[in-house]
C-alpha cells in the first residue's frame, strides 16, 4: 500500500512556466526544480474520496433534513447534488424558508441560491437595500443577486452600486472589501467583477488585477482573503475568471492542481466549493486538465473528477530505473495499448515518462508529458520445500526427509524431534525468483496453544533458500521454545513482489531437550517486575512566623527613618523652580520608570529582558540627574552671590 501511495505522485514536463517567485526562492536555497515539475494536476478525485465526502455530508445532516442554518443547508444540499445523492429539494425549501432571518442578507441570498421561491417582504427588501448601500462588496453582491433573481433590481440601486464600485476600485483593477478596508483582496475583487456583470457596468472586466493577487507553491496557485480559507477563495476566483474567460490554460491548471490537492476536506462548505470548482475545471472552454494514473501496471487517463476522458494516445517515452539510473530499452517509445504497460519490463522502481496526446481537436485539451514513479512487480511464489531431520549438523542425504509442493503441506501428520533426531534442515525453492530476489524469506514456528511465535531467517543459496535449526543449541533455547506442538510455515515477501505469501508446511512436535523451566531473555524482560516502593523526603521545617515579621520590620526601618527623620530635622523637600524644574521632573519620571521596571521584573519580564530595559532607562536617568544637579548647583551659587 505504501508503494501504491508513492505511485500516485505525478509530475509533468509540459513546457509551462511556473510562478517565478517560488523557483527563485528555492534557487537561493540551493533547490533547483526541473522542468518536469510544472504541469497539470497530479491526481483526480477517486471513488474513495467520493465515499469519504459522502460520509462527511451525511454526518452533518440534521434529523429534519437541513444542515443547521440557511447557508449550511445550501452548501449541504449542493454538496449532495454534486456527490450524486439527490436530496429532496422541494420539501427542504419549506424548512429553509422557516430558518431565513429577514435581517440577514446572507440567509436571503443562500435561500435564493438553493432554488427556494422566497417572497421578498418589505422587511427583507429593506435588508437587501441596506446591503446595497453599505459599501461592503460581499453583501452588495449577495443582495444584488437575490434582487435580480426576483426581478426587483431597480435603476436607482444600479446607479448606487456603480458609484460604490468606482470608489472601492484600485488603480490595478482590484477592489477593497469596504470603504474602511485598507487594501484589496481576492474575494472582494472576484465579487466586484461578478457585480459588474450583474449591473451591466461598462467597467473593465479584466482579471489581470485579480490574478496578480495569486500565491503559488510549486505547481499550485491559490488565493487568500481575510476571513476565508484558501480553498473557498480559490474556488470563487476560478469560477469568476472562467466565467469572464480572461484566464489562460496554465493558470487554470495550476488552480485545479491546488484544488485537487486540497481534497481532504471535513466541512460541507469546503466539499461544495471543491466539487463545484472541479466541475468547472472538467467542463469549460479554456482548459480541461487530464490526469494520468498508473495502478498495478494499468494506465488510465481521466478528467480531474475521475470521470471518463476523451480518447487519448499514450506513449511510454522512457523508463529509468531508480536504483541503477539506467533506462530500460524495452520501454523506449512504446505505445500503451489497451491501457497496459509493456509486459517485458524488468521488475523495479521506475521513473516513467509518458506522452499524453488527446485525439480531440478541441483546444481545451492539451498534450502533455508527465512523469510517474511506477513499481513493476514480479510474481514470485514458493515452488517446493524439503525438510530433513537428523542428529548431526552435517547432512549426508540419507536422513529422514519430508517434501511438499506449494500450496500443499507435507504428507506426514507431524514431524517429531527427539534426542536421536533434533536437527532440522529446511530448503525452499521459489518460482519466478530469477527475475527478482525476495528480501524477506522467513521460517516461522507458532504454538497453537499459547500463540507464541519465533522467526528464523532463511539464507539465499544459488537455487534455493535454507536454514538449519539445532534444537539443542543455545540460540534455539534462548527463544523460549519449550517442548510441545508447533505449526511451521514460510513467509515470502519483498518490495518488488506482487504479493506476500504465507505457506504452512506442517506440524513439528518438539520432545527434546526437556523443559528447563528457565525463561528466555524476551520472557524475562516482559515478566512482571517487583512493586516499586518509595518514601518521599519529609517537608523541611519552616522558621517561626515571628522571625519573618521581625525581619520585614527591620528591612522597612530605613524607609521609616527617611520619611520621619527628614521631618524631624526640618528639611523641606521642594522641587526646583524656573528653568531647572523641567530637568527635575524628568529625573523623577525616570526614577519612577525604574521602580516600575522592578515591579515588571517580578511579574512578567525575565532577567535578560529586565537588564535590557534597565540599560535603556539608565541613559536618560543619568542625563536628567546630571542636568538637575548642575541647575541646583547654579542656583546655590547665585544665592551665595546675593
Amino acid at each position: 500500500s505504501l508503494l501504491r501511495g508513492v505511485e500516485s505522485r505525478l509530475t509533468s514536463t509540459e513546457p509551462r512556466r511556473p510562478m517565478p517567485s517560488a523557483r527563485l526562492l528555492l534557487g537561493f536555497l540551493g533547490i533547483f526544480l526541473p522542468a518536469a515539475l510544472a504541469g497539470a494536476p497530479v491526481e483526480s478525485i477517486s471513488s474513495v474520496d467520493y465515499k469519504r465526502m459522502q460520509s462527511v455530508v451525511s454526518s452533518a445532516k440534521m434529523g429534519d433534513g437541513t444542515f443547521g442554518g440557511v447557508m449550511e443547508s445550501y452548501f449541504g444540499t449542493s454538496a449532495q447534488q454534486l456527490l450524486g445523492l439527490k436530496p429532496a429539494t422541494s420539501s427542504l425549501c419549506k424548512k429553509i424558508e422557516k430558518l431565513v432571518s429577514a435581517e440577514s442578507v446572507s440567509d436571503i441570498f443562500y435561500a435564493t441560491e438553493a432554488g427556494c421561491k422566497l417572497k421578498l417582504t418589505s422587511e427583507r427588501m429593506t435588508t437587501l437595500q441596506t446591503a446595497l448601500d453599505t459599501g461592503v462588496i460581499a453583501d452588495a453582491y449577495m443582495a444584488a443577486s437575490a434582487l435580480k433573481a426576483a426581478g426587483s433590481l431597480g435603476k436607482a440601486s444600479l446607479k448606487a452600486l456603480k458609484e460604490s464600485l468606482e470608489e472601492l476600485k484600485q488603480d490595478d483593477n482590484t477592489y477593497r472589501a469596504s470603504f474602511s478596508a485598507g487594501r484589496a483582496d481576492a474575494a472582494s475583487t472576484a465579487y466586484a467583477l461578478k457585480l459588474n456583470g450583474i449591473i451591466g457596468s461598462r467597467a473593465s472586466k479584466s482579471t489581470k488585477g485579480l490574478l496578480a493577487l495569486a500565491k503559488s507553491v510549486g505547481d499550485d496557485m491559490y488565493f487568500i482573503s481575510p476571513g476565508r480559507n484558501r480553498l473557498v477563495t480559490t474556488a470563487l476566483v476560478l469560477e469568476t475568471v472562467v466565467e469572464l474567460g480572461d484566464v489562460n490554460k496554465e493558470q487554470v491548471d495550476m488552480m485545479a492542481s491546488f484544488l485537487v490537492n486540497s481534497k481532504y476536506v471535513r466541512s460541507v462548505e469546503d466539499i461544495h466549493s471543491l466539487l463545484k470548482s472541479l466541475s468547472i475545471c472538467a467542463d469549460n472552454k479554456i482548459s480541461v486538465p487530464l490526469v494520468l494514473s498508473v495502478t498495478d501496471s494499468v494506465v488510465s487517463v481521466t478528467d480531474i473528477l475521475g470521470g471518463k476522458a476523451p480518447k487519448t494516445t499514450v506513449t511510454l517515452v522512457k523508463a529509468v530505473d531508480r536504483l541503477t539510473k539506467k533506462a530500460d530499452a524495452a520501454a523506449k517509445g512504446k505505445a500503451i495499448k489497451k491501457g497496459k504497460l509493456p509486459s517485458d519490463l524488468s521488475p523495479g522502481m521506475y521513473d516513467m515518462q509518458f506522452k499524453v496526446e488527446p485525439a480531440s481537436s478541441s483546444g481545451v485539451y492539451s498534450a502533455q508529458t508527465t512523469t510517474r514513479l511506477v513499481r513493476i512487480a514480479a510474481d514470485v511464489k514458493p515452488k517446493s520445500a524439503v525438510i530433513y531431520v537428523g542428529k548431526s549438523t552435517k547432512f549426508s542425504g540419507d536422513e529422514e526427509k519430508h517434501t511438499a509442493k506449494f500450496p500443499k503441506e507435507i504428507s506426514a501428520e507431524k514431524i517429531v524431534t527427539d534426542e536421536a533426531s533434533y536437527v532440522l534442515l529446511f530448503k525452499l525453492a521459489l518460482e519466478g525468483a530469477s527475475t527478482v530476489k525476495p528480501e524477506q524469506v522467513f521460517l516461522q514456528f507458532t504454538s497453537p496453544d499459547t500463540g507464541k511465535t519465533s522467526v528464523f531467517v532463511m539464507a539465499a543459496q544459488e537455487k534455493y533458500y535454507s536454514t538449519k535449526i539445532n534444537m539443542g543449541s543455545l540460540d534455539f533455547r534462548e527463544r523460549g521454545l519449550e517442548p510441545g506442538l508447533y505449526s511451521v510455515g514460510v513467509i515470502v515477501g519483498g518490495a518488488l513482489l506482487k504479493e506476500s505469501v504465507s505457506w504452512k508446511l506442517g506440524d513439528v512436535e518438539i520432545t527434546w531437550p526437556a523443559a528447563t523451566g528457565a525463561k528466555s531473555k524476551a520472557d524475562a524482560m516482559l515478566a512482571p517486575k517487583a512493586e516499586i516502593s518509595h518514601i518521599f523526603p519529609p517537608a523541611e521545617k519552616t522558621p517561626n512566623v515571628l522571625i519573618s515579621l521581625v525581619f520585614t520590620v527591620i528591612c522597612l526601618t530605613p524607609l521609616a527613618i527617611i520619611v520621619y527623620g527628614i521631618e524631624l530635622v526640618g528639611i523641606k523637600l521642594v522641587l526646583p523652580s524656573g528653568s531647572g524644574a523641567l530637568w527635575a521632573y524628568a529625573f523623577q519620571v525616570a526614577l519612577m520608570c525604574i521602580v516600575f521596571l522592578n515591579v515588571m521584573y517580578f511579574l512578567v519580564l525575565n532577567t535578560f529582558e529586565a537588564l535590557g530595559c534597565l540599560a535603556a532607562l539608565s541613559v536618560p536617568t543619568v542625563v536628567f540627574g546630571v542636568k538637575t544637579l548642575n541647575d541646583h548647583s547654579r542656583q546655590n551659587e547665585k544665592k551665595k552671590m546675593e
